[in-house]
C-alpha cells in the first residue's frame, strides 16, 4: 500500500473527503437541483494538509472526530437522504476505513 509520504513525494494530488451513507434512499420527486443540493451535506471535504506526517490511525482518528461533529450537526439524519447508517473515510478511490457502528466506534 501507499503511503501518504509517497504520494507526497511523487506531488500526487490527493484529494481526502469523507461520505454519509443513509439508509434505502429511493428517489419520489425531488428535482435533480434538490438532490444536487442536498448530496454536498453528505460528503465532508478535509483539507489534505491536516494529514501532512501523519500515521494511518492518526489519519483515522481525525477523520472519526470529523464524522463525529457531523452526525451531531445533523442529528443522525440528512435531509432527503435519511438516518445517516455509517461513514465511508476516502483518500482519492480508496475507501481506507467503513464506520458503521457510530455509537461505539465514534
Amino acid at each position: 500500500m501507499t503511503t501518504l509520504q509517497d504520494l507526497l513525494k511523487n506531488n500526487k494530488l490527493i484529494k481526502y473527503n469523507i461520505r454519509a451513507n443513509t439508509d434505502n434512499f429511493h428517489r419520489t420527486n425531488e428535482s435533480i437541483a434538490i438532490l444536487a443540493a442536498a448530496t454536498s451535506n453528505r460528503i465532508i471535504k478535509i483539507d489534505k494538509n491536516i494529514f501532512n506526517h501523519k500515521t494511518k490511525q492518526e489519519q483515522i482518528n481525525i477523520a472519526k472526530k470529523y464524522m463525529k461533529q457531523h452526525f451531531n450537526k445533523f442529528n443522525g439524519s440528512l435531509p432527503i437522504f435519511g438516518k445517516i447508517t455509517s461513514y465511508s473515510f476516502f483518500i482519492d478511490e480508496e475507501i481506507i476505513i467503513n464506520i458503521k457502528d457510530l455509537n461505539e466506534r465514534l
